[in-house]
């Protein structure tokens, strides 16, 4: 897979320093895979909350805290995401 290929937000956020998304990234610190992250229908909010502050939703997540995206950009960002199947 090529960069243009890779969705933007991945790339402006970051998150292919630690994911892996359709062959694209790293997986660092067992960063789970993207490429299928709606197939577990965790929903928007769940997303958001998640971005927001990883380790106060999973807890012991080594990912860092994404709130300072804002609630617009965490909210695309969680669209996407549960909207890769």
């Amino acid at each position: 897979m090529h960069n243009r290929e890779v969705p933007p937000l991945l790339l402006t956020y970051g998150c292919l320093s630690c994911h892996v998304y359709r062959g694209a990234g790293a997986s660092n610190l067992g960063a789970p895979a993207l490429s299928h992250e709606g197939r577990h229908a965790r929903g928007i909010d769940w997303q958001v909350r998640h971005l927001n502050c990883p380790a106060c939703v999973v807890r012991g997540s080594p990912m860092p805290r994404f709130g300072s995206l804002g609630s617009h950009n965490l909210r695309e960002l969680a669209r996407f995401l549960e909207n890769s199947r």
